[in-house]
């Protein structure tokens, strides 16, 4: 075993407070589209075939899917993925889920959909979050505490 591979005690705990972040953040990805599925007229229009403002198309879903998957590959990724990766990892990819949370909240004030700005408001400060965990508690060498 090389000391590269070796995980701190620290470095443990900060990985498992990331991948806790990354489960909170699912499951306000999916009491969002949960919820909104109860508003008037939303599951008409998705029966409708729409997205919101969008025509659902297979290239959209597609996205979505692809889209919606990282968060959860990155549960298992924080705990799984070797040190000189994970810390970028969750940075990037913290940060882009970060500027979709904005987006979300700001194109849901078009619709006034209260209850998706407010989930955008959790999901930004979750992402943040562990971009801060990422960037505060991870070490930028393998091996270092």
């Amino acid at each position: 075993m090389t000391n590269a591979s070796v995980v701190t005690p620290q470095e443990f705990q900060a990985r498992t407070t990331i991948a806790a972040l990354w489960v909170s953040t699912m499951t306000s990805y999916i009491y969002a589209d949960i919820i909104a599925f109860l508003a008037p007229g939303h599951l008409q229009g998705v029966l409708d075939g729409r997205m919101g403002a969008w025509t659902t198309t297979m290239p959209l879903l597609m996205g979505s899917a692809v889209l919606m998957s990282i968060p959860s590959v990155m549960i298992s990724a924080t705990l799984l993925v070797p040190s000189a990766v994970n810390r970028w990892l969750n940075i990037v990819v913290g940060s882009m889920h970060a500027l979709i949370a904005v987006a979300q909240a700001v194109g849901a004030w078009r619709y006034r959909t209260y209850y998706y700005m407010y989930f955008g408001v959790i999901e930004f400060a979750l992402t943040l979050l562990i971009v801060w965990y990422a960037l505060r508690r991870l070490p930028a060498v393998p091996g270092e505490p």
